[in-house]
């Protein structure tokens, strides 16, 4: 995991859709350290389809349908 989350932090400041992808991957991460940070590296960037899927995605396993 830590060599993760260091990607994370690298890849967090890099703008276009190739660094969205691979936050978005970070964030569906099933270490939750990692998932956590891909999560504050992705708040700090434009909202593109790509990450707002993937914390979509992550919402919905973490809390589940509340119907």
């Amino acid at each position: 995991p830590a060599v993760r989350i260091l990607a994370v932090r690298d890849i967090a400041p890099i703008p276009g859709p190739t660094a969205d992808w691979l936050l978005g991957r970070l964030v569906q991460d099933t270490e939750r350290e990692v998932s956590l940070n891909a999560m504050e590296g992705a708040g700090g960037r434009k909202p593109t389809a790509v990450l707002v899927e993937a914390l979509f995605n992550k919402a919905i396993l973490l809390f589940g349908d509340r119907d």
